[in-house]
């Protein structure tokens, strides 16, 4: 059963940390494999996108980079400008650890609410990461018309080129290349105050600092609960919402888990998303679709490697939050439950 409190979100792997820290916050990186990716601050980007009738769109973009949840994760927030255009890109990078090969992971959110999760080779020789998407697997599979291919060759700590191109077995669709420059520390840039989040974000509760209670119910009956806090925050552009937070039970026995969560909506095809990332583990991919009547989000897996999971958050206030799991992994059951409440 450890194995099984260990897959679900609600529990995680036990940490090293200290039982009486809470997501400190720290520029630097914890794992020294995330080093390859760079330092925080500000990074200028000039885009070259070729499509498929061949025509040249170039593009600026600045980059602001800061670590998450104690130094286990790059946040990457762009601010992409074309023509007289602009949109906003979120990625996140972090190291797997429990992945036995491409340990690296980078979770893209595009502007409009979509996200792509990619593993990544690291050649230490070519000072290269090649990425493949690893969900949903587009373009994966050998029979597919069409081929994908993402790059990031590091020049020094300084200077980085993206290359990503999408071609069918006889023509290009598109090439793009980036050139990324560091343009020095900004460990707290101006962040856009003017945003209003969308009335399908607002649900879930303010920006803030969050109590948090959890109970895992085993298939035996035991019940095991764990007490904590969450920083909730918005990304740039308010399209993300950001929850880091420390887990721990209340005797004080064992270790903290760490945690991270983000949110989105893809205005689309009408559903929420919710990634929810295990420090120095795998992505959870959750959709989900509001219920008007029960005022709740019914979250079902759309990426839990081997099991699967049901989420029901109850959302009726912007100081509270409510939630039920069950998750099942090879014809065992494990319920879960817990609250949010806003603090300050």
């Amino acid at each position: 059963m450890a194995y099984i409190l260990c897959v679900c979100f609600l529990l995680g792997c036990k940490k090293k940390e200290d039982s009486n820290s809470f997501i400190p916050d720290t520029n630097a990186s914890a794992r020294s494999e995330l080093d390859v990716f760079g330092p925080p601050g500000k990074w200028i980007q000039r885009n070259e996108l070729i499509d498929s009738k061949g025509v040249t769109n170039i593009s600026t973009s600045a980059t602001y980079v800061r670590h998450a949840l104690n130094g286990h994760f790059i946040l990457f927030e762009s601010d992409v400008i074309a023509g007289f255009g602009s949109k906003q890109n979120f990625v996140v990078k972090h190291f797997d650890a429990s992945a036995s090969t491409n340990r690296y992971r980078s979770t893209w959110f595009s502007d409009d609410g979509s996200v792509q999760i990619f593993e990544g080779n690291w050649d230490a020789g070519m000072s290269k990461m090649s990425w493949t998407p690893l969900f949903p697997l587009l373009f994966r599979s050998g029979s597919s018309a069409m081929k994908f291919s993402m790059s990031e060759i590091y020049i020094g700590i300084e200077k980085k080129i993206l290359n990503i191109e999408m071609l069918t077995k006889t023509n290009l669709v598109s090439r793009l290349k980036s050139v990324i420059k560091y343009a020095g520390d900004a460990s707290n840039p101006n962040k856009k105050t003017f945003f209003n989040p969308t009335p399908e974000m607002a649900r879930f509760g303010r920006a803030g600092i969050w109590e948090e209670t959890q109970t895992v119910e085993l298939p035996d009956g035991t019940k095991i609960k764990m007490k904590g806090r969450s920083r909730m925050h918005w990304s740039r552009s308010g399209k993300e919402l950001i929850n880091e937070g420390a887990l721990f039970r209340p005797d004080g026995t064992g270790k903290p888990e760490h945690f991270m969560w983000i949110k989105t909506w893809s205005p689309e095809q009408r559903l929420y998303r919710y990634l929810y990332f295990f420090e120095d583990g795998p992505v959870h991919h959750y959709t989900g679709m509001w219920e008007s009547v029960s005022d709740s989000v019914l979250w079902r897996s759309a990426y839990t490697p081997g099991r699967s999971i049901k989420i029901r958050e109850s959302l009726r206030n912007s100081k509270n939050r409510q939630w039920t799991m069950t998750a099942t992994e090879e014809g065992i059951i494990t319920f879960g439950s817990g609250a949010s409440r806003f603090v300050e």
